[in-house]
């Protein structure tokens, strides 16, 4: 992924604006590099067979990495391919926002995708025409504390992804510590955790004993101008006292590159 804008929060923390230009009309490659980014890796290897099996991941419906992916359609196309507003799923509704004064949905390719599959009237329609590279869908790559990371990721209008523990144990562990004695305490879960590995211990029941100061590589998408999406993620996260500092940290980010 190319990044256009890098905030560096920490000394091993960061965020960065993803350049949506460079993938232009290829949401292939969008879909599974977003993907990658749980097992790991910057960019994903085998794009048509990664994307075949994300396509029908969860009983032959897309899976999440397909929401980052910004769709934008005229409501009267929508409408038209349903034979009116009121046999529009209201689930579209719920991950989709007016906007350019009500002529326009906003939404992601997900969402769109879901709600075509349960139309009767099984209209034909060619993706392309609602693929779009609109600057007002930001999709923010980085690495973060899992601590607050988890926090972000319960804003469920903005779609978060993050590696998994078997990935993170498998290219080393690394902890956000901001002073000497959390160092410290890091380098002795450290050497727990290696010797548990060292008995025997599975990865997935090592990872029940990693740290919520773990840093994972992750990814966030939404439109900016969506009132439910990082817009509320900012002012909920930076006006609540029970947030944690490095989720606020992240959050102010956040806020710089959404421009908000």
């Amino acid at each position: 992924m190319e990044i256009l804008k890098k905030i560096n929060i920490t000394d091993n923390s960061y965020l960065g604006l993803v350049d949506l230009s460079s993938y232009g009309t290829d949401y292939k490659r969008l879909v599974t590099d977003c993907a990658a980014v749980t097992r790991g890796k910057e960019h994903c290897q085998n794009v048509e067979s990664r994307y075949k099996a994300l396509a029908s991941e969860h009983n032959g419906i897309s899976g999440r990495p397909f929401e980052y992916v910004p769709i934008k359609i005229k409501k009267s196309v929508l409408f038209d391919f349903f034979g009116g507003m009121a046999y529009v799923p209201e689930t579209f509704f719920r991950f989709a926002h007016s906007s350019e004064g009500g002529v326009y949905f906003k939404t992601n390719l997900r969402n769109f995708l879901q709600t075509m599959q349960v139309n009767p009237r099984k209209v034909y329609y060619d993706l392309a025409d609602f693929l779009t590279t609109d600057s007002d869908f930001k999709i923010i790559r980085g690495r973060i504390p899992f601590k607050a990371y988890y926090q972000l990721a319960t804003h469920t209008q903005v779609s978060s992804m993050c590696e998994t523990s078997r990935i993170v144990s498998a290219k080393g562990l690394e902890f956000d510590c901001s002073d000497t004695v959390s160092q410290n305490a890091a380098d002795s879960i450290l050497q727990l955790l290696i010797s548990l590995k060292d008995s025997g211990m599975s990865q997935d029941d090592l990872s029940n004993f990693y740290p919520r100061n773990l840093m994972v590589d992750c990814v966030f998408a939404g439109w900016s101008s969506d009132t439910l999406g990082y817009k509320q993620m900012v002012e909920v996260r930076l006006n609540t006292k029970h947030t944690q500092a490095e989720a606020k940290k992240v959050t102010s980010a956040i806020k710089t590159l959404c421009n908000l």
